[in-house]
């Protein structure tokens, strides 16, 4: 083969790599739309306000450790954190009921979204998402709780 060829066949081979990446992105999108059409969204303002009104109710942060530690996290009295990656092993032994009331964070209110249709397809009845996520709630000033991490002594 010449080198123009070569080169064609090469253009050819990254562009169709390019369309199947965007069409997998667009099937990740539509799969967080139909998500979040099929799951209680609430405003970040409801949360706040639900807060404010001291009403009962469990934050639920599905974000990673790493996450949390660099943004930090509602600031609530009932916090639990379990990974996005970890809910379906760990949701079993935690301390959440089917009844709980709870709100789900994640950054953005994707992540959330799925975990609450995880949560609600095995039997919890009272699922809400922050829509807008931790993002949405540090971009307006709402508290905020930072980890800890104690400096080593040498």
């Amino acid at each position: 083969m010449n080198r123009l060829t070569t080169l064609f066949l090469a253009l050819v081979l990254i562009a169709s790599n390019l369309l199947a990446d965007l069409e997998v992105g667009a099937k990740f999108r539509e799969i967080i739309r139909s998500a979040k059409a099929s799951v209680h969204m609430v405003s970040l303002k409801e949360v706040k306000s639900m807060m404010d009104k001291s009403e009962d109710f469990i934050i639920l942060d599905v974000r990673d450790f790493n996450e949390i530690k660099a943004s930090g996290y509602p600031k609530w009295d009932r916090y639990e954190n379990i990974s996005r990656g970890q809910l379906e092993l760990l949701v079993g032994g935690s301390d959440l009921k089917v009844d709980d009331k709870i709100v789900i964070f994640c950054q953005t209110g994707n992540r959330a979204a799925l975990a609450a249709l995880t949560l609600e397809s095995v039997g919890f009845k009272n699922i809400l998402v922050a829509d807008g996520g931790m993002s949405g709630w540090k971009m307006r000033n709402y508290p905020t709780e930072y980890i800890q991490i104690p400096l080593n002594n040498f």
